[in-house]
């Protein structure tokens, strides 16, 4: 068959192994697709790759990928520390985390380690509940988004992650870290309707999709930790502005497929828009016809799927 444009640049270059990157595809994408850069993850990065740093520095999750090209006693070294640091509770990072569950399993596949694969599940589901309950587990909130696939950290795949043992590890860390992230919506809805009044195009920027930046909260419900009568009120003693931004946002936030993300929140905006009716009775006729205008053009269709009312007349 025709020689693909990556063969071809391999036969050009053989001494460079293009397998090796000093930036992953999360931070290039964020660099070249959304112009965002962040010096100090960036100077991290280089920091932290095979051609920057020394053996001895490299994290014990990177040295212990080397696993296949050391000989018995390196194996058996590497081993001893990762028990050990894996019964210290040592990896916090999901990635890295994910990465020693992947050797682990290896290890006891291969009598590296004298435990079973089902073993490796149990203290590994163990070691999840001990992060959790230390407020220690890694969310999607501590981590920027990444387009790699689901078994690639660092630009490593993660061995054994075909596996029902590792499967099964990773949807028990993403269930545990879902009710991690739950217990946090009330304290960031807090911080973000704070931030409302003093910058709204943040606010806006956190909570919808956009072109700017990545929204951090654009897929979770974290408003509806909000009393809406208390957004309703916040938004309709704002000024016109703010105003404006905050009802629109809720369209913006929830429109089509992305939406469906945010099911548990559209309770949440009906009751806003009913509030919202209320206190416009109270209002001046500019105020009465602004916000009367903006529930019409942004809220009424958003909930008209759902049944809600109207917005007064």
């Amino acid at each position: 068959s025709e020689k693909s444009k990556a063969d071809l640049i391999e036969e050009r270059y053989p001494q460079v192994d293009f397998n090796q990157v000093l930036l992953g595809a999360s931070m290039l994408s964020a660099i070249l697709l959304r112009g965002e850069m962040d010096a100090k993850k960036l100077v991290g990065a280089i920091d932290q790759s095979s051609d920057y740093m020394n053996p001895g520095e490299q994290p014990l999750w990177l040295r212990a990928m080397q696993f296949f090209n050391s000989d018995d006693a390196m194996c058996a070294s590497i081993a001893e520390e990762v028990e050990a640091a894996f019964t210290n509770r040592e990896f916090i990072v999901r990635g890295e985390f994910l990465h020693i569950v992947g050797l682990r399993l290896f290890f006891a596949k291969i009598g590296q380690i004298s435990k079973s694969p089902g073993d490796v599940a149990t203290e590994s589901r163990a070691y999840i509940d001990d992060l959790a309950r230390d407020d220690r587990l890694e969310t999607s909130f501590d981590r920027p988004r990444d387009p790699s696939p689901e078994n690639i950290y660092g630009a490593y795949a993660i061995i054994q992650s075909d596996t029902p043992e590792y499967r099964g590890i990773v949807e028990y860390y993403d269930q545990a870290a879902q009710k991690q992230q739950e217990k946090r919506y009330p304290e960031i809805a807090r911080q973000l309707l704070a931030q409302l009044s003093v910058d709204p195009d943040g606010f806006f920027f956190e909570l919808s999709p956009n072109a700017f930046r990545t929204g951090k909260y654009w897929h979770h419900p974290v408003l509806a930790s909000l009393p809406p009568c208390e957004y309703a009120r916040v938004v309709f003693d704002a000024s016109p502005e703010i105003q404006s931004s905050a009802i629109k946002m809720l369209l913006s936030r929830h429109d089509g497929r992305r939406g469906v993300l945010l099911q548990a929140e559209r309770p949440w905006v009906a009751q806003v828009k009913t509030e919202l009716e209320k206190l416009i009775l109270t209002a001046q006729p500019m105020t009465r016809h602004r916000l009367k205008n903006l529930i019409a053009q942004n809220l009424d269709p958003l909930l008209a799927a759902d049944g809600a009312g109207k917005a007064v007349g």
